[in-house]
């Protein structure tokens, strides 16, 4: 049978036709948490690393910190949520850069925002390394 090829790429791969990296070849990009990293080395670059859980188990939390740490070290980083919006994207990872010292309480229990002139010095540090899609 003759593959199916788009492109002069093939449709499917067959396990006589993949051509497999050398471990040492595949740049990862460390996510900051110890014990993500421990168990699968990092994000691997040119790759999509997608996260799933139920609402509310923490996956925006550990998204957001992991996206901080690739822009700490100087990488660029996308990020794509199918629950929130944009704007609520930004301003979870702002809450989260700016720490707990750098944020105010609101009228709501349990609820913070960052002072506008936090949020300024946050968003040039994450301009054109946080990449947010649009939904």
């Amino acid at each position: 049978m003759t593959p199916i090829q788009i492109n002069d790429m093939p449709l499917f791969y067959t396990s006589k036709t993949v051509v497999q990296k050398d471990r040492k070849d595949i740049v990862s990009i460390p996510t900051g948490i110890t014990e993500i990293d421990k168990r699968i080395i990092g994000l691997n670059k040119r790759e999509i690393s997608l996260f799933s859980g139920l609402n509310g188990s923490g996956k925006s939390s550990v998204l957001s910190q992991i996206c901080l740490s690739v822009v700490d070290i100087g990488r660029k980083v996308a990020l794509f949520s199918g629950e929130l919006n944009e704007g609520r994207v930004l301003e979870w990872i702002q809450l989260q850069a700016a720490g707990k010292n750098n944020v105010r309480p609101s009228s709501y229990e349990n609820y913070y925002y960052v002072p506008s002139e936090i949020k300024l010095l946050i968003n040039d540090w994450l301009n054109q390394k946080l990449f947010i899609y649009n939904n």
